[in-house]
């Protein structure tokens, strides 16, 4: 939040239109001219779709900006994520083996700790969006999509691919 006089005094979004991640440029130029700020999440005041345009929006939207935000995120918080995603995505792995290898004990163990997971994940979506159980309770589906869709920005940004957003090329 801040005042309108502020927004205004750095010249709104237009001063980072060119910018990919255009929010986290913002807040770089609101620091530049020391106006302080803060961000809230809302919780039930405040609602929004944000790529409306569905799945297709949402992928370009992702690939242009989630390598370029991993880049600017401090080292902690990125191993975090990186644990987080390998923690989830090895439970269900597990669960696959135990089933396959008929190892009933690692079965047990594996589908723990999935739902700890899947309770874990209820608890955060609580205070984060509005997702829905079936979302939560198949999180490998969104998760894998996830994966690959941060991989394709790596790739883009590594190899300087150009990436198309709301009928722009976005190097």
């Amino acid at each position: 939040m801040m005042t309108r006089s502020d927004y205004f005094a750095v010249g709104g979004h237009s001063s980072v239109k060119e910018s990919v991640i255009e929010d986290v440029a913002f807040g770089s130029v609101l620091k530049q001219n020391s106006i302080c700020f803060e961000n809230y999440c809302g919780g039930s005041l405040i609602r929004f779709r944000m790529y409306p345009e569905g799945l297709v929006d949402l992928y370009h939207g992702w690939t242009k900006n989630m390598s370029s935000g991993a880049v600017k995120t401090p080292l902690i918080p990125v191993i975090s994520v990186i644990l987080w995603i390998t923690s989830q995505i090895s439970v269900c792995i597990k669960v696959f083996q135990g089933v396959a290898e008929e190892n009933l004990g690692l079965l047990l163990v594996s589908v723990a700790l999935y739902l700890l997971w899947v309770a874990s994940d209820m608890a955060k979506a609580k205070h984060t969006g509005n997702f829905s159980v079936f979302s939560i309770l198949f999180y490998p589906l969104p998760l894998t999509c996830f994966v690959i869709i941060f991989m394709v920005s790596v790739l883009r940004k590594i190899f300087r691919i150009s990436s198309v957003w709301k009928g722009r090329k976005i190097r």
